[in-house]
């Protein structure tokens, strides 16, 4: 099924959302746009939303998630919301959430439980644990007039928003549909409204709902929907648990309870033995979904063994009724080279077309490892091309980047996910993707053939942008592979017209020892106009090195005057007092010169006024600054400089200058940690040494260790920061102004450790 669902993208802005972009033919009124604004008023890049289903007017729904960019709604109407368990199926297709992609597309169904709870389990901890909760969260909605929230403890919230997703489709998959198809859900809420949701999933307690948290047992409250699912659960029985939500009677006092009392002796399932008979050919080849189901609860060897059976005689094209009871029966990791063989037969002609292409995407996400690298290689191959050929290019471009591609770039068959990224159209290749593929293959074996053919692709295709940002990349993470060797590449750069470009990236990223073995492969020899355009690169990036003369046979007089050149490039940075619109304006345009230092970048977000620093612009500069860290000691000295003045200048509130150091804790460093531990240290001696020091670093440590227990931005804070900013020791007044009460325990443990080793001023 094909529809079309009209889009609206809302910027998480520091002043409120703001609607970015729409389909023109939205079908919202203006109340509903602005209820859906008001959702995320406590929103923002820091605290991203999870995924959210939220219902409007007349049957219709707001299906969306959330990023650092921004959050998505697609608006599904009423007719297709009652062909689905629950409209919050939409989850399942990334590209409905893609806020570019075009507002047509199929409609992905829901999928049988024991499929989906595998991902639930994982952010409960387990089978156990995740029965617990399903079934606290059911006797909650039952019995409780409050909200349902679930406190995430430990998970950090961007790594469980996956999880969190199927752990709320799971919940729907059990609930009979009176309950279900009025629920307002979201998988990550940072300070939510109990008036806006019924079941949503949190970091810290908040006030209005009812608590449920992860690894405790559940107060089911005699409950017999609830103790119903916990017993299934615990037992394996997904089957009879998914079946439960369809025993319901309507005209009964408690419908779902009296539908299940009559039922509960007679349901728990008697397992048979490993030798127990089989089915039969006689009834398999008649292909009814009742005879594969009579098998659910059956040991996973027999069930195995049944599911081989029928695939051993090549059948036709089930049906979708058929296939989706197949699905139940097959235990995972069963034959799945087989399984995945047959899906693919079937995806591409037959009655279950769309059902076997999402069940085929289903086996080698979750599946890849049982699989023959060769085997997994093709059938890979033939399923993105399949989805290619339907033009369903964000399925294929989850596809290149699922644990499948990984395990395939891992096992050395990284040029069959570089060959299939390419056969994307150009504007569905998103620069991140492009960027964590070059990463990924410089690390992996035969990733060097893979570069060059995917930098081929790029040329002939796109001309000279992305595959110019290739080799950007490449130049600025060489260093960090030391054992690659990218003869491949160079090669086909030799005679290309973007040697000179290769040249300049290299020269500004890549340190001596390794300068000369990749600029000599793509010149002519020692007096090639390129050796010059490597040295004049180089003199505008860092201090001439005489071992660069050497490598590269140049005059000492050229070393002297790129070493003059960068002497009146770089001058020493003074305290200055911050916000300087004049100073942040000066550095601007310092950095846009043809290789500037990162410094000047740097330099400007440290002088603006924070209001006019945009997080996205904030995480980009120091993503680039960190990325290329400056050699010379005098540039890092300036670095210090400038940040210790972001600390110390008025504008920027403590949960500012929090949110930075967090920024700081999740930036990727090629020092092992060292460059942005001094760039942490640098902010937090200048908040120290500003007016109300004190007490601006006491509201800094209530903001970080308010964080999830263990958080590395709170742990790095404490162990390693604080002690070098109080060396003397700790200020009474820094003492008098934390708040531990909304602290976790073990973060207020540590605390008071580092702050009783640190003793008091002398």
């Amino acid at each position: 099924m094909t529809l079309a669902l009209p889009h609206v993208h809302v910027r998480l802005e520091a002043d409120g959302p703001r609607v970015d972009s729409s389909h023109p033919e939205l079908g919202i009124s203006r109340s509903e746009l602005e209820r859906l604004l008001d959702l995320d008023r406590e929103s923002s890049s820091v605290h991203p939303p999870g995924d959210r289903a939220y219902p409007l007017e007349g049957g219709r729904w707001a299906i969306g998630r959330g990023s650092p960019s921004g959050f998505t709604w697609r608006i599904v109407p009423s007719e297709v919301a009652l062909k689905l368990r629950h409209p919050a199926w939409l989850w399942r297709s990334s590209r409905w959430f893609d806020h570019t992609a075009p507002p047509t597309g199929p409609i992905p169904g829901p999928l049988p439980l024991r499929t989906s709870i595998e991902a639930a389990r994982r952010l409960a901890g387990g089978s156990r644990p995740c029965a617990c909760l399903i079934a606290g969260v059911v006797a909650a909605l039952r019995t409780q007039e409050l909200p349902v929230a679930i406190l995430l403890g430990e998970h950090d919230p961007e790594d469980a928003v996956h999880a969190s997703r199927w752990f709320l489709l799971s919940l729907l998959t059990l609930l009979p549909r009176p309950i279900r198809e009025v629920l307002r859900l979201s998988g990550y809420e940072h300070r939510p409204d109990p008036s806006d949701w019924d079941v949503i999933l949190t970091s810290e307690p908040p006030e209005g709902f009812f608590i449920l948290r992860i690894g405790e047992d559940p107060a089911l409250a005699d409950d017999l929907p609830a103790t119903f699912l916990f017993d299934r659960l615990q037992a394996d029985a997904l089957e009879q648990a998914e079946e439960a939500s369809g025993w319901y009677e309507p005209d009964a006092d408690d419908p779902w309870a009296e539908g299940i009392a009559p039922r509960w002796n007679q349901s728990r399932p008697t397992l048979a033995e490993p030798g127990a008979p089989s089915l039969g050919t006689g009834r398999l080849r008649q292909r009814s979904p009742e005879a594969w189901l009579s098998l659910v609860g059956q040991p996973e060897a027999h069930r195995a063994r049944e599911v081989k059976a029928w695939l051993d005689g090549a059948p036709e094209a089930p049906s979708e009724d058929v296939l989706g009871a197949i699905t139940r029966v097959r235990p995972r990791n069963s034959h799945s080279d087989a399984w995945a063989r047959a899906l693919l037969r079937w995806a591409d002609e037959g009655p279950s077309a769309m059902a076997a292409t999402l069940e085929l995407g289903v086996t080698l996400e979750r599946e890849p490892l049982p699989m023959p690298p060769a085997v997994l290689s093709s059938l890979w191959t033939e399923y993105v091309m399949l989805l290619l050929h339907h033009a369903r290019f964000s399925d294929a471009l989850a596809a290149c980047e699922s644990p499948a591609a990984h395990t395939l770039i891992a096992e050395g068959a990284g040029q069959v996910v570089a060959d299939a990224w390419v056969h994307l159209p150009s504007s569905r290749r998103p620069e991140g993707a492009l960027l964590s593929l070059v990463d990924e293959l410089l690390a992996s074996p035969n990733g060097p053939d893979a570069l060059a053919q995917l930098w081929q692709a790029l040329m002939v295709d796109e001309h000279d942008g992305r595959a110019d940002m290739l080799l950007r990349r490449i130049a600025s993470t060489i260093d960090r592979n030391p054992d690659v060797e990218l003869d491949p590449l160079l090669s086909v750069l030799a005679q290309s017209p973007q040697a000179m470009r290769w040249v300049g990236h290299v020269a500004r990223h890549t340190t001596s020892r390794r300068l000369s073995s990749l600029v000599s492969p793509v010149t002519s020899g020692p007096h090639d106009p390129l050796w010059e355009h490597c040295i004049d690169v180089r003199a505008q990036v860092c201090p001439a090195e005489v071992q660069i003369a050497d490598q590269l046979g140049m005059p000492e007089a050229q070393i002297q005057r790129a070493e003059r050149e960068l002497r009146e490039r770089v001058a020493e940075v003074q305290f200055w007092r911050f916000p300087d619109v004049d100073i942040a304006d000066g550095a601007a345009r310092l950095a846009l010169a043809d290789g500037a230092s990162p410094i000047w970048s740097w330099l400007e977000i440290c002088a603006r006024p924070p209001e006019r620093n945009g997080r996205t612009n904030l995480a980009t500069r120091l993503t680039r600054l960190c990325a290329f860290p400056p050699a010379q000691h005098k540039e890092r000295r300036s670095l210090w400089v400038m940040t210790e003045c972001m600390g110390s200048a008025e504008g920027w509130s403590a949960a500012s200058h929090a949110a930075l150091l967090v920024r700081f804790s999740l930036t990727s460093d090629p020092e092992d940690g060292s460059f942005i531990l001094d760039l942490s240290t640098a902010l937090a001696r200048g908040v120290a040494k500003g007016a109300g020091g004190a007490q601006r670093l006491a509201h800094v440590t209530d903001e970080l260790c308010t964080l999830p227990e263990g958080h590395p931005a709170t742990e790095t804070f404490l162990r390693r920061i604080l002690p070098v900013v109080y060396t003397r020791g700790v200020p009474k007044d820094y003492i008098k102004e934390v708040n531990p009460s909304k602290w976790h325990k073990a973060t207020l443990a540590t605390w008071q450790r580092v702050v009783k080793s640190l003793g008091s001023p002398t």
